[in-house]
């Protein structure tokens, strides 16, 4: 499932005019055109109808939650352009803080389908991209703290304790800054941090390329923390200094018909005794081993991932390894969070043009050893294959089982299955971690109930702008009844006549001049001081104003 949410600003500074086409309009009126054009090229770009039941469209404000969702995970797209149209500046919140409750909201979906299974590994085949496109103008609003660093954004979220970031490895964001050539930095930290880009608005031209830009963006890849050697060490005595290079890294399913079959292990190795989960990174660490071996042949159909491995910036397409031979390959394996000698969980490989990331299951050099020397009877009466086999799932994680089961159940006797793993469920996981991660799934169930419920009243219910009456709202005491009844009876604020009279009235006299004419007289003073255009002479109208988007 594909989640593309649209985080606008509708706070008072959208409502701040410019001149697009030769036409005056506000920011808020070109952040609903963008999103107009965006879904017109993406509707464009769909292979087939399938893509299109695939994705989902979110609508989210900086109004304070629940306000800030204006269409819910089950909208059509009628109820998102409804939305859309209707939308008004009435939010309060700050930048960051909206962004918080955006990853907050995913993350309520992502608990309650159990996309990041949390104690069974990083699983890529199951996932859930989103892409947050961030429409906004740089406004600096006083007394508002802005976080030192991404994470700080998800402290008291739900699941806060399982995971270190508040964003994932297949969640991206792009930023739209309209007519200005500031931009904030929290901004700036979470576009870099989850991999997406940021763009300033200035012009038509700009405008244009950002639509553009936004729609070949929209691409199905996870973001891998790479470690290798660069070939650059150093001799001290007896000690080897190697440089490792960190680099960031996208994978790419190669075969989509193909969900996939093992994950990324966790940065720690649990075991049925840990009570609790080490709190996870938003992308796998993972490094590069320098030692190159010959690939390995199964000669079973043992299942095998596939993945495309190259560097996120354009520059740099591939990783580039210490050796030309293309018939090596380099084993992975996962850095630990403890410090423990990790062992491989696949390979890389490299080819004339590509390089290739196959994941298999943990410790798949003994796996395979084990599968060699015994083939082809894997059965009961083969009791070394048994002992084998027990001393290798000694060396794997335990929640790995519930991989291994599913991979060697058409390789695998059912008998020696049954005799290696356990019916029931109770070697996956801790019971105490099972227990908190069902009661969090719960309470994410409970909010999500809670949003569908809310949503559609709001978007019934919609305010258009109302014309505003003036009210008494403080009573003094001191007044007495006569009084204050003439107060009471107040009036509706007089709206200001555009059509002109034809005799003006005489200022020079205070108390000859009607109410009615001095209210008209201020609103068309203020209209001329801030649209001079309609009273400046032809030779200077081709003068640009400094906040305008044109070209």
């Amino acid at each position: 499932m594909t989640v593309i949410v649209f985080l606008l600003d509708n706070t008072p500074a959208m409502l701040q005019q410019t001149m697009m086409n030769g036409v005056r309009c506000s920011y808020m009126d070109i952040a609903k055109q963008t999103v107009e054009l965006f879904l017109d090229q993406r509707e464009s770009q769909r292979a087939s109808q399938q893509d299109k039941k695939n994705e989902v469209y979110l609508l989210l404000t900086y109004d304070i939650p629940p306000n800030n969702v204006k269409v819910r995970w089950n909208g059509s797209m009628v109820q998102f352009r409804k939305a859309l149209n209707t939308l008004q500046c009435t939010g309060i919140a700050s930048e960051n803080v909206a962004l918080s409750n955006v990853l907050q909201l995913l993350n309520q979906e992502r608990v309650l389908v159990g996309v990041d299974t949390y104690g069974y590994g990083r699983c890529p085949f199951n996932n859930m991209f989103s892409f947050i496109i961030l429409i906004t103008t740089y406004h600096q609003l006083p007394f508002v703290t802005i976080p030192s660093t991404p994470t700080s954004l998800f402290t008291n979220g739900l699941g806060s304790h399982l995971t270190n970031a508040p964003y994932r490895w297949d969640q991206r964001l792009f930023a739209l800054i309209l007519g200005s050539s500031k931009y904030s930095l929290h901004t700036e930290k979470m576009t870099l941090a989850m991999g997406g880009w940021l763009m300033l608005i200035r012009s038509k031209r700009k405008w244009y390329e950002s639509i553009t830009r936004l729609a070949k963006s929209i691409k199905l890849q996870l973001m891998v923390n790479v470690v290798h050697e660069t070939g650059q060490c150093a001799h001290i005595a007896e000690t080897t200094i190697t440089r490792l290079e960190p680099s960031n890294c996208v994978i790419t399913h190669c075969d989509q018909t193909w969900r996939g079959s093992w994950p990324f292990p966790e940065s720690e190795f649990l075991c049925m005794e840990q009570n609790y989960l080490t709190p996870r990174d938003a992308f796998p660490k993972v490094r590069i081993l320098p030692e190159c071996y010959d690939e390995p042949v199964w000669m079973v159909n043992f299942p095998v991932d596939k993945f495309e491995l190259r560097e996120r910036h354009a520059s740099a397409q591939r990783i580039s390894l210490r050796t030309n031979d293309r018939n090596k390959i380099w084993p992975v394996v996962n850095v630990s969070s403890t410090g423990r000698n990790e062992l491989p969980f696949g390979y890389v490989k490299q080819d004339a043009e590509r390089t290739y990331l196959f994941v298999l299951a943990y410790n798949y050099p003994e796996l395979y050893r084990v599968m060699v020397q015994h083939f082809p009877s894997f059965n009961a009466r083969n009791v070394n294959f048994i002992y084998a086999m027990k001393h290798y799932l000694y060396t794997v994680p335990s929640y790995y089982r519930f991989y291994l089961v599913k991979a060697l159940k058409d390789i695998v006797e059912n008998r020696v299955l049954d005799l290696l793993f356990r019916t029931d469920g109770s070697w996956y996981l801790n019971r105490h971690i099972s227990n908190d991660l069902d009661r969090i799934r719960q309470d994410a169930r409970l909010l999500r109930k809670k949003l569908y419920d809310y949503v559609p009243k709001q978007q019934d219910n919609h305010n258009e702008k109302q014309q505003e009456t003036a009210q008494l709202i403080e009573k003094h005491p001191l007044v007495n009844g006569q009084k204050h009844t003439e107060c009471c009876t107040v009036k509706t604020i007089v709206v200001p006549n555009l059509e002109r009279s034809t005799s003006s009235p005489d200022y020079r006299k205070l108390h000859a001049i009607d109410r009615k004419d001095l209210l008209d007289m201020m609103n068309r003073m203020r209209n001329d001081f801030y649209y001079p255009e309609n009273h400046i002479n032809p030779s200077y109208q081709n003068i640009a104003s400094l906040r305008s988007i044109d070209d």
